[in-house]
């Protein structure tokens, strides 16, 4: 009782300044991208914005689509025209727009979805502390674009649940068609809207969100036909791609989702026995929403590819689902508290990590240290240590790489890149190699390389080293 007495005395602005502050602070300063997918199939396609046109944010087998690129590729632009010229400063511009705008749609959601005032300000504080949630929502990436309208879509349902409004059906297909528009997977989750009306035996509410339904079919393709020739282009790709090339990428149990699911919304904290009718008037409160997690989970078991980034668009809906149990646990505080207490630890060690470690960072660092040493003109890459690097940030172009191995010594003329231990093992061998500059990734990232190394090698701590 003594948190929620808390978070019951700041008045309501100064809360939500409090809980905003971690999203604010990694739109501002985080400005790390979370998968290479979001480099190649994205950034590379608005960055620079000076070579960045329409007609060439697509290629003839993408499977992105126009409304996908068109809002990143707007952003870059004003960025441009504000006088931004180098492309890690339109990158970031593009970050802090995006970032805001998703927060402040994001935390209305919760405003609007919360009707007791407890309950709305623990939902603020867990939405804020949750791990996964001011890092990963406030990147311009799909996943994340998408999760703030889809919460508009689950505040919706869930009202229409409650109090069967027309208006509200109408208002929850809307905004299911936003996060659409923004990552395709999500329309699975506009079902939701004709199965409330047949649920509830509206029939004339079934007519009408199935007319709207079709209209917003019909404009969410408009884009696809006018740049790209063809009405829904690129969901038809999508679903092709996944089908012939989803194993490419390995293949995990249908199941896959289940447990990942139970985790992230700290399942096994919740574990106990609860009141008698709890878990019955949970369940006909959240059914709603529950069901648009089922559809969304459905849809992405059939693909043997299931990558954790795609669980992105549901975080919303995870954090407003543990309000009611967290409040219970709460409220019970004396007899639960190692139970909060070893929650809270576990939480606030990833939401640290998370928040404050900025992905890819240390090859954004890298990069933008080549930018600003013209002098390093060419680089030897020893064992491999650079797949791949983020030079669309740089203004001098890509830097040119010359493999290079540590059996039996590296030539000592000019730099190379390395990884740590390589790095040493190059001192060893020729002293006169020195170390100009380490480049470390974040804790999250280097203890999957550490996990994994294999298919971690570019989460690997590097070294820059001259020879004098």
């Amino acid at each position: 009782m003594k948190f929620l007495n808390l978070i019951q005395r700041p008045s309501w602005w100064v809360l939500l300044l409090l809980c905003a502050a971690p999203f604010v602070f990694s739109a501002v300063w985080n400005k790390g991208f979370m998968a290479s997918d979001e480099y190649w199939t994205g950034i590379i396609r608005y960055i620079p914005a000076q070579e960045s046109a329409i007609d060439k944010l697509f290629v003839d087998d993408d499977v992105k689509s126009p409304t996908q690129l068109l809002p990143l590729h707007a952003a870059a632009q004003v960025a441009l025209a504000g006088g931004m010229t180098h492309p890690y400063q339109q990158y970031a511009f593009v970050v802090l727009i995006l970032g805001l705008l998703g927060t402040a749609i994001l935390f209305a959601a919760f405003w609007n979805f919360f009707e007791d005032e407890t309950e709305r300000r623990l939902a603020f504080v867990l939405l804020a502390l949750y791990f996964a949630a001011p890092a990963i929502l406030t990147r311009p990436m799909f996943e994340s674009m998408s999760a703030p309208f889809l919460a508009w879509a689950a505040l919706f349902a869930a009202r229409y649940d409650r109090g069967a409004r027309t208006a509200d059906l109408l208002w929850g297909a809307f905004f299911g068609a936003l996060a659409f528009c923004l990552r395709p997977q999500t329309g699975i989750c506009c079902l939701i809207f004709p199965l409330l009306a047949l649920g509830h035996r509206r029939w004339k509410d079934l007519g009408w969100v199935s007319a709207w339904g079709v209209v917003l079919l019909v404009l969410t393709g408009l884009p696809d036909l006018w740049i790209r020739g063809g009405f829904h282009h690129s969901l038809r790709a999508l679903i092709g791609y996944n089908v012939e090339h989803g194993s490419d990428y390995g293949s995990q149990p249908w199941w896959y989702y289940l447990p990942l699911l139970f985790l992230l919304g700290f399942g096994p904290w919740w574990i106990a026995k609860y009141p008698a009718g709890f878990w019955g008037a949970y369940g006909r409160r959240f059914r709603a929403i529950l069901w648009m997690i089922v559809l969304f989970v459905a849809e992405h078991s059939l693909f043997t590819h299931k990558f954790e980034r795609f669980l992105i668009p549901l975080v919303p809906l995870i954090v407003m689902l543990m309000v009611p149990v967290a409040l219970h646990f709460l409220s019970e505080s004396p007899r639960r508290r190692w139970r909060l207490i070893s929650a809270a630890a576990f939480g606030l060690v990833l939401w640290g990590a998370a928040t404050f470690s900025e992905p890819q960072g240390h090859l954004i660092r890298l990069v933008r240290f080549f930018d600003a040493h013209p002098e390093i003109t060419s680089l030897q890459n020893v064992d491999e240590a650079l797949t791949w690097l983020p030079e669309v940030f740089r203004v001098n172009g890509r830097m040119p790489l010359r493999e290079a191995s540590s059996e039996g010594g590296v030539v000592c003329e000019g730099w190379l890149i390395a990884r740590e231990p390589v790095a040493e093992k190059v001192r060893r061998q020729d002293p006169r190699w020195q170390v100009q500059e380490s480049f470390r990734p974040g804790v999250i990232e280097f203890w999957a390389y550490k996990l994994n190394p294999k298919h971690n090698v570019r989460r690997a701590p590097m070294s820059l080293m001259k020879c004098n």
